[in-house]
């Protein structure tokens, strides 16, 4: 369902005590609301996107170093003597095992809960906003790049304005909350013609 792979990061230079500096004078971490980007996908007729050169082509828009990839999702509910439900949570894990794979990526997850006969992510905004703040907090990084389109993110947007770093949201137009838009520092559309460069070469 997915190519993923690694790749060889652009070079870094050594310093004391075995930190790591990057040759480009910013750098960047990509947020991924994983729920809202498959959202996105979806209206393409599920377009097979290459996370890896997704996250590539946004550096090289902001002009910046990547530092890492944040990708928040939820497992699918694991339903007992339910093949469908089997299915479904072995393709999703199998994902996140590969995804976690790739170079300068991480995964955390959250839990879906069964709200009103509906599935709801949960913890998912939560994790990522305190994410998004530490690392502008600690100064690790000087853009955060978000992908979203939930109000819900607003203050961690807030916050690290607050603490001096410039905070770029990629998402949707037609499905962005209007605050969030207007909190973010700088807005790139996501749309087909973004993807389409970040195609999948297969599946597998």
């Amino acid at each position: 369902m997915y190519q993923l792979y690694k790749y060889n990061p652009s070079p870094m230079s050594f310093r004391a005590h075995g930190h790591f500096t990057f040759k480009m004078g910013k750098i960047c971490a990509i947020f991924i609301d994983g729920g809202y980007l498959r959202a996105l996908l979806k209206r393409y007729n599920n377009f097979p996107l290459d996370y890896l050169k997704f996250s590539d082509k946004i550096s090289k828009v902001i002009n910046a170093e990547r530092l890492r990839t944040y990708y928040y999702d939820c497992l699918p509910i694991l339903k007992k003597d339910n093949e469908k439900s089997k299915i479904d949570y072995d393709n999703k894990k199998n994902f996140i095992n590969k995804l976690m794979q790739l170079s300068r990526f991480d995964v955390k997850l959250g839990e879906l809960q069964l709200i009103k006969d509906t599935y709801k992510q949960k913890k998912i905004d939560v994790i990522m906003s305190l994410d998004i703040a530490k690392k502008c907090f600690e100064k690790q990084i000087h853009y955060a790049v978000l992908i979203a389109g939930d109000s819900d993110f607003v203050p961690s947007v807030e916050e690290a304005k607050n603490y001096g770093a410039i905070v770029y949201l990629f998402a949707d137009k037609d499905s962005l909350n209007k605050e969030l838009f207007n909190k973010a520092d700088e807005f790139f559309p996501l749309n087909k013609e973004f993807f389409e460069d970040c195609k999948l070469v297969k599946h597998i």
